[in-house]
């Protein structure tokens, strides 16, 4: 066992990065699925929903280590008659990451900024806003110029607005898997 660590670390320091800050570039495009909460004084109701998403990434990476805002817009569709079109959000946050020389990265990000909306049948369109949540994933760079992701999230929006009006009582949640491609891409 120690010879293999001992083999794996000189294989990381051989493929190592150069030592220079990169500017990363990833645009990526994949699949949700996962749930939608939705909270109305007492009664909650859970949605499963899946959808495509697409975004990207922009930052710096020096040694492995990758810093970058991160954008993400979701088309979720819901699997019940509770609401009556596609739930539609985009996602704004920060994300870290590290690069192993061995085709892996591991990342976490937070949600910054955000929003969303659908239609329900009752109350009309419910716009949300204000997220708050977290992101782990991990990525594998099967060929130079693709990775394949596999991303959890989950969040919660504060703000929401029922047909034009402020509700303190209405809270929106989700949580999801999000399978990616992206094209990492450094430069300079």
């Amino acid at each position: 066992m120690r010879r293999f660590f001992l083999i794996a670390l000189l294989i990381q320091f051989a493929l190592i990065h150069s030592a220079h800050a990169l500017i990363l570039v990833e645009p990526l495009v994949g699949y949700n699925f996962g749930t939608y909460r939705q909270k109305v004084f007492t009664t909650k109701s859970t949605i499963a929903s899946n959808g495509i998403a697409y975004g990207g990434r922009l930052g710096l990476q020096w040694m492995g280590v990758q810093v970058a805002a991160d954008y993400l817009r979701s088309t979720l569709s819901p699997e019940n008659d509770r609401i009556e079109n596609d739930i539609q959000m985009q996602e704004t946050g920060l994300f870290i990451g590290y690069e192993f020389a061995l085709f892996l990265r591991l990342y976490a990000g937070i949600m910054m900024n955000g929003t969303g909306e659908f239609m329900h049948p009752q109350d009309g369109k419910v716009k949300f806003s204000e997220p708050s949540g977290t992101k782990a994933g991990v990525s594998f760079t099967a060929l130079p110029l693709f990775a394949i992701n596999l991303e959890w999230r989950k969040g919660t929006f504060s703000n929401v607005v029922v047909d034009g009006t402020k509700d303190r009582f209405f809270k929106v949640k989700f949580e999801a898997f999000l399978l990616s491609l992206s094209m990492p891409v450094n430069l300079f």
